[in-house]
């Protein structure tokens, strides 16, 4: 699985969200914590990602935190988080 470590909601409207790299998995959970650890994103699919709002108002330019848990199709549990930048 792959985050990728930046993103930019404004342009062409990426959204933060992980990447299977050709895997298949069966279970996701993908959360996004504000510098103030308040979770701002939580996701259970790798369609859909964080635009980078919270209410509909876009977030302040910085760092967030995230992770992420899921089950491979093969039943095996993983775990890990990371950083990310938005930017606009």
């Amino acid at each position: 699985m792959y985050v990728p470590t930046a993103f930019n909601p404004v342009s062409g409207g990426n959204v933060l969200h992980p990447y299977s790299g050709g895997n298949t998995i069966k279970f996701i959970l993908f959360r996004v914590y504000n510098r103030y650890g308040n979770l701002v994103f939580e996701g259970h699919d790798l369609i859909n990602g964080w635009d980078g709002r919270v209410n509909g108002a876009l977030q302040d330019v910085g760092t967030y935190v995230w992770t992420l848990e899921y089950t491979t199709s093969g039943g095996k549990r993983k775990k890990g988080s990371g950083t990310s930048v938005l930017f606009h």
